[in-house]
């Protein structure tokens, strides 16, 4: 199996932009390959489209992938053997990159989370949160509980892209 026999995600909320799919060709090409993507068993990508296509155009789509087949009920782990430990510099600089390339290529396809039913976007953005991105609110759904427990148990969490203060 290669990087060909997997393709992009159909329906992808995140358009990207070119400063981030740049930034993350450069991670690949100067630090390899660092974050998982995950495909259903159809191949579809769910998450990393993006580094599915930058793969294919750094390591070619002809290389065959690592696949690491899964239920989703244990933590897969990439450890590199190529860094000794996380005080080397490419180690501060695949945990930084990580982070930032993520950052500089959300780009939310508002048309796309509009399109997707409420109970799939519950709990990911507050109805402020979506107006703001430009879509339309997510109607509040009739349970007052779900599998994080009540909205009394529930913690506040703050955005880390505006500070915006929410309870999930």
């Amino acid at each position: 199996m290669t990087l060909k026999s997997f393709r992009t995600a159909t329906k992808n909320a995140n358009l990207h932009t070119q400063r981030g799919l740049r930034a993350l060709d450069d991670s690949m090409r100067q630090d390899g390959y660092t974050e998982p993507m995950v495909a259903a068993a159809d191949g579809e990508i769910l998450s990393g489209s993006a580094r599915l296509e930058r793969a294919a155009d750094v390591f070619g789509v002809e290389v065959e992938p690592i696949i690491v087949e899964s239920d989703g009920t244990r933590p897969i782990i990439h450890v590199r053997k190529d860094i000794p430990n996380a005080q080397t510099a490419q180690a501060q600089r695949v945990a930084l990159r990580a982070n930032r390339v993520a950052q500089l290529d959300l780009d939310w396809d508002v048309e796309v989370i509009a399109s997707m039913a409420p109970e799939t976007i519950d709990g990911l953005w507050t109805a402020d949160e979506l107006e703001a991105l430009g879509g339309k609110p997510v109607p509040p759904t009739d349970d007052t509980e779900d599998d994080m427990g009540s909205t009394d148990e529930r913690k506040p969490v703050t955005c880390p892209k505006c500070g915006h203060v929410f309870t999930p």
